[in-house]
């Protein structure tokens, strides 16, 4: 290749520049040496949150190119959110990452909720401006299956099949923290949380949601979760403190990246606890 992604990103992403992380490729916010708590992965804090976003975008663009060097296709896991969703605006609309490689990306949901449809906010900021070609995207259908998910996680893996031993996993999966700990719709004290496998999780609002499982989003090659606001500063605080917690105490905790793969957590500065006085 006469040019890598790392070389031609950052002419048009004014605020990052090249940082060093665990697996070389990643950014950090021009003017973004900030404190930043120690937790399990590479920790980047941003100053504000356009900033974070577009360090994101960064990572995203960066790892998708990276990966379609070896495979023949990019699958990602998302989930739904605010954060999230300034993410997928912001690839369809900065022209810098207009070359994304939307024709070779698989789109997976690592959560969604059965009666109010997350994947229709996907479809309609991303999929239908993407160019992601609608064989490549994967909702997750009704639940007619025993266990629940049982249908969808081995769509999955038929899908990864065809690649080459180590590479048969989720190249980038996208997460926030939720306030108690949860991720990916996985709460504290759920059979999910429990036995690391896909189910189904109902909420303290009776939310049903259908979610894919600790054991697949940790063997991800790039596992990503954010935290943003200043009232995620006490939960920062908490995983940060409880280093040695299960997950079915707090979900966060039970992502242990598998051999290969990374954990990279995306600060705002509001969500640091030391920016807090915590």
């Amino acid at each position: 290749m006469s040019e890598t992604p790392a070389e031609r990103l950052p002419d048009g992403l004014h605020h990052i520049s090249r940082g060093s992380s665990i697996d070389g490729e990643g950014y950090e916010v021009v003017g973004g040496d900030l404190p930043k708590p120690v937790l399990s992965g590479v920790v980047t804090v941003a100053p504000d949150l356009d900033s974070l976003i577009e360090l994101m975008a960064a990572d995203l663009f960066v790892h998708a190119e990276r990966s379609l060097i070896t495979n023949s296709s990019f699958h990602m896991a998302l989930t739904v959110g605010p954060v999230q969703m300034r993410l997928y605006e912001r690839l369809m609309c900065d022209v810098t990452l207009r070359s994304f490689p939307w024709s070779r990306t698989h789109l997976w949901m690592a959560a969604q909720r059965i009666d109010n449809d997350d994947y229709q906010e996907i479809y309609e900021t991303l999929v239908l401006h993407s160019g992601v070609p609608a064989e490549n995207c994967h909702p997750w259908k009704p639940i007619d299956d025993e266990p629940p998910g049982h249908t969808y996680e081995a769509l999955l893996k038929s899908e990864l099949q065809s690649r080459n031993e180590g590479s048969r996993r989720l190249d980038y999966v996208l997460l926030s923290l939720d306030s108690d700990g949860g991720i990916a719709a996985i709460k504290p004290a759920s059979n999910v949380a429990r036995n690391r496998q896909t189910g189904l999780v109902t909420d303290s609002n009776g939310q049903r949601w259908l979610t894919l499982g600790l054991d697949i989003l940790s063997d991800a090659r790039f596992i990503s979760v954010v935290a943003a606001g200043q009232e995620m500063a006490p939960t920062v605080e908490l995983v940060r403190s409880m280093t040695a917690s299960g997950a079915e105490d707090l979900p966060i905790m039970g992502l242990s990246p598998a051999k290969g793969g990374h954990l990279k957590w995306y600060l705002d500065r509001a969500a640091c606890p030391e920016e807090n006085g915590k």
